[in-house]
């Protein structure tokens, strides 16, 4: 998948992914509909499952199309709704905890990310 450097490429990737997934989920509800009496009920359960997991993929999908998007356009904090901010520095905050740095190097690190964010 190309990046979305633009606002017509990153719909355009919201569009093809979200195509696939009714297609797909189409294509089950016609292998319902065919099925016989004592199939129905296994794939019926099997399509709520999958119903699930094309709306959690397709989330995410998006998400991260989205947050690309943004990176790709290099806008200042400033012009961006806080709650990006936010998420930006929460990132950070969690790769200083998984990393283990010293109380020393997070004290250090921490008014270093504030300034380059702002």
């Amino acid at each position: 998948m190309s990046k979305p450097y633009t606002q017509e490429q990153l719909s355009d990737q919201f569009e093809s992914d979200v195509i696939w997934r009714r297609k797909e989920l189409s294509d089950m509800k016609a292998a319902i509909r065919r099925a016989d009496t004592a199939s129905k009920s296994v794939l019926l359960r099997a399509l709520i499952t999958m119903c699930y997991a094309h709306w959690e993929g397709y989330v995410r999908v998006s998400a991260n199309a989205y947050f690309d998007h943004l990176t790709l356009r290099k806008l200042p904090y400033s012009v961006l709704e806080r709650q990006i901010y936010v998420n930006s520095f929460l990132v950070r905050l969690d790769m200083m905890y998984n990393v283990r740095l010293s109380i020393e190097a997070r004290c250090k690190l921490g008014p270093r990310l504030i300034k380059s964010t702002i």
